[in-house]
């Protein structure tokens, strides 16, 4: 047995989490119940774990039918594919998520309400994020300067993009952000026309 091993898997409430020992952090990696809450932090052998991420593939092709975040979240990142082809149908996104992975909620064709907070530090929308998703309308952060390739391709549903410019160092970065959504904006119309 290897004592040295900083990681292990526990489970808080219907979630398996996958905490760090050394850095008391906790990462979400599966569930067991379908209507899942992922608080601030939980209690493991008189530790607290904040929980810090969700991660790879943790709901993907899942029958997850909702999912509560705690407002006073730690949770910084959302990992590649973490909701993919789920049945999730909404999410509040904590403050404090600064990264959303690669498709991470692509072909989640039942999902129409993400909900990003005026006081989120979201920086980073990676490629295919909301690919095929039935999202509608989405109110991107203005600090946000990355938003990946394909991230609202294919979203029939999707209505409004609103995306704040913020007037910094990284204007050049938004402004590139702002035509990537104003030319991914210009795609669908397209595709729409062709159906």
């Amino acid at each position: 047995m290897n004592t040295d091993c900083k990681f292990k898997e526990v489970k808080f409430k219907g979630v398996r989490y996958s905490i760090n020992i050394e850095d008391k952090t906790a990462c979400a990696i599966s569930f067991e119940s379908p209507d899942v809450i992922i608080p601030r932090s939980f209690g493991y052998q008189s530790h607290e774990y904040i929980i810090t991420d969700i991660y790879i593939h943790a709901f993907k092709y899942s029958m997850i039918n909702s999912i509560k975040i705690s407002s006073d979240s730690n949770l910084q990142i959302i990992n590649d594919d973490a909701f993919s082809h789920s049945l999730i149908k909404s999410i509040t996104l904590p403050p404090q998520v600064e990264k959303i992975g690669k498709r991470s909620f692509a072909s989640c064709r039942y999902l129409k309400n993400v909900e990003i907070p005026n006081n989120s530090k979201l920086q980073s929308i990676e490629k295919e994020t909301f690919l095929y998703s039935g999202i509608e309308r989405l109110r991107i952060p203005p600090q946000v300067t990355k938003i990946g390739e394909r991230s609202f391709s294919y979203c029939k549903q999707l209505k409004e993009i609103e995306k704040k410019l913020i007037l910094t160092g990284d204007y050049l970065k938004a402004k590139e952000t702002q035509g990537r959504i104003q030319q991914a904006a210009k795609a669908e119309m397209e595709l729409r026309q062709l159906d």
